[in-house]
């Protein structure tokens, strides 16, 4: 385990004064908005600095005569701890044996390091020690001690390999044969990168054939697809090497004659397959800046590539990403991972705020002249009678399409309750004042209603039948239950399983929660209400365990959703 960054802070460099700019408890995914020359790329070259990766770091912060400070704060991670007090050493300050002595005191130790870039040298700002019970006052010495012994726990708290930075100005242009390019951020080296990957002998040419084409057409769809990645030379132009693609049409296409977005997107494969050597495997450790992904990119292709980072560096990865676009706000609003900054001048210095609530998201779109209707807000609605569904319903978007879309980012769930269904209208050309119009709130959406038919002859009632033919008529998808509800979706195979129930007769309009009610469920508790057969449902129930029409209608919803989001 590594140690945890807690806060960078970047002061006395151009716009950065003594107070400076502070990251604050950056994550997985952190997102950084703000105006042009704010100094976001600065803020993101400081976090950068702490790997020591000299190679890149000239692209974000000019070396300059002048030093500048970079004050770091991170968590010592326990297995440091441990090493340091652990049971084997003894003698010194602490005795006979120090886990004894002092570690079994200790929950966590701080440290606040900074960086004078003219010195080079780490030094140690602060110490806090958190204890898990008491507080000897012998202690505090002996770690402080201690830790300037071991100057290897200063070291900042981020490692140099794997990373690498993708920046704003970007290219791919043909290059002239070279083993010892290195890729940079700017796109330098790309091609070379490819064309050794290719052509040489001593290596894995799977990485472009396979991986790189696979993820290429990942991220294109819907609209390219590529059979081939290839690198030809050109005579006319010095020998210079150019990437070419196959398309599922036979021609070929060279990058030259490509878009901007195409070039983006082979930036961050190379990096990723070349680079990582990633393959099918996920990236789990590093930092990685991503600089404005969203230059001369279509919104669809925006959140193809988010979602790719979303998916791909997981575990202690470190992703930074500055945008202007409400698209990055848009998809990663909803992740427990990621955190949002705002990025601004307060009388020319810079400042970095961590923004929390709807609110101050709103006011960092503010500040980047975006409308609250452009981002923020959701980008397809299904409207259900309760909670109960809305288990049963990602329930269901789970068992048939895993995560590809996920609610709170791709879509939300809006309770219509029963009897206030009579009240709303799929209907955009009513003039009845005493309808709620569902499509002025979201015209993208979708309705779930239980038909509550006792037996196959029973007709809808009068409400259910016009709130449908709305939705049919406006091309929206509406799911009525071929049973007498949502419940009844559950196998008879999977209650009787489940519950003890031997082997239930039970029908498609039968009521299933009269049937389990009072019934033990896995737990040994007996099932009391609907979401606590929902809820069992959520936890236990496979594709197997599903029955009638549910695929289908999921199916639906998982088409019209995925393209409200494209």
């Amino acid at each position: 385990m590594h140690n945890r960054l807690i806060s960078v802070k970047l002061s006395r460099f151009q716009s950065f004064d003594e107070e400076g700019a502070t990251i604050s408890d950056p994550q997985r995914l952190n997102i950084f908005c703000g105006a042009n020359n704010s100094g976001k790329s600065k803020l993101l070259a400081a976090v950068q600095r702490l790997t020591g990766d000299s190679e890149q770091r000239p692209h974000l912060i000019r070396e300059t005569a002048d030093s500048y400070i970079i004050v770091y704060k991170f968590r010592i991670a326990d297995a440091f701890i441990k090493s340091v007090f652990g049971g084997s050493q003894s003698g010194g300050q602490l005795g006979a044996n120090w886990w004894d002595s002092a570690g079994q005191y200790l929950d966590e130790i701080l440290c606040t390091v900074a960086i004078d870039t003219r010195s080079k040298a780490p030094a140690l700002v602060d110490l806090e020690i958190r204890y898990k019970v008491g507080q000897p006052e012998f202690i505090r010495a002996a770690v402080e001690q201690i830790v300037k012994q071991r100057p290897e726990l200063l070291t900042p708290p981020l490692r140099s390999d794997p990373s690498f930075i993708i920046a704003a100005e970007r290219d791919i242009r043909p290059e002239g044969s070279s083993n010892a390019v290195r890729m940079q951020p700017n796109g330098l080296g790309v091609t070379n990168a490819i064309r050794r990957n290719l052509l040489a002998s001593t290596e894995d040419s799977s990485l472009v054939r396979i991986h790189m084409l696979r993820d290429l057409n990942l991220l294109m769809r819907p609209h390219y697809q590529f059979n081939e990645i290839l690198v030809r030379e050109h005579e006319n132009q010095g020998n210079a090497w150019e990437v070419h693609f196959v398309t599922d049409k036979g021609s070929v296409v060279r990058l030259s004659q490509s878009g901007s977005g195409l070039k983006t997107v082979l930036c961050l494969l190379a990096n990723v397959h070349l680079g990582l050597k990633a393959k099918d495997q996920p990236v789990t450790d590093g930092l990685y800046i991503f600089e404005e992904l969203e230059n001369s990119l279509h919104p669809r292709l925006q959140r193809n590539i988010y979602q790719y980072i979303d998916e791909r560096f997981v575990g202690e990865s470190v992703c930074l990403i500055s945008t202007h676009s409400p698209v990055a706000l848009d998809f990663y609003q909803s992740s427990s991972d990621a955190s949002f900054y705002h990025v601004s001048q307060d009388q020319g210095h810079t400042r970095c705020r961590r923004v929390e609530g709807l609110d101050e998201k709103l006011g960092a779109l503010d500040a980047l002249g975006v409308r609250a209707s452009d981002a923020l807000l959701s980008n397809f609605v299904i409207w259900v009678e309760g909670p109960t569904d809305r288990v049963y319903l990602n329930h269901m978007l789970a068992l048939a399409h895993g995560d590809k879309i996920r609610e709170g980012r791709d879509y939300i769930i809006m309770f219509y309750g029963g009897r206030l269904l009579s009240h709303l209208t799929a209907d955009a050309e009513t003039r009845s004042n005493d309808l709620i119009r569902l499509l002025s709130l979201n015209p993208k959406c979708a309705m779930v209603i239980d038909s509550d038919r006792v037996n196959a002859a029973d007709e809808l009632n009068a409400t259910k039948t016009r709130v449908v033919q709305e939705f049919r008529k406006a091309g929206r998808p509406v799911w009525i239950t071929e049973g007498r509800e949502i419940e009844n979706y559950i196998a008879p195979s999977f209650l009787a399983r489940t519950f003890g129930l031997g082997a239930p007769s039970i029908g498609q309009f039968d009521s299933v929660f009269d049937l389990v009610h009072g019934s033990k469920g896995p737990s040994g508790h007996s099932t009391k209400s609907k979401i606590e057969l929902a809820a069992i449902v959520e936890a236990s129930a496979q594709i197997d365990d599903l029955h009638l029409d549910w695929r289908m209608q999921i199916d639906a919803f998982f088409d019209a959703v995925t393209k409200a989001n494209s």
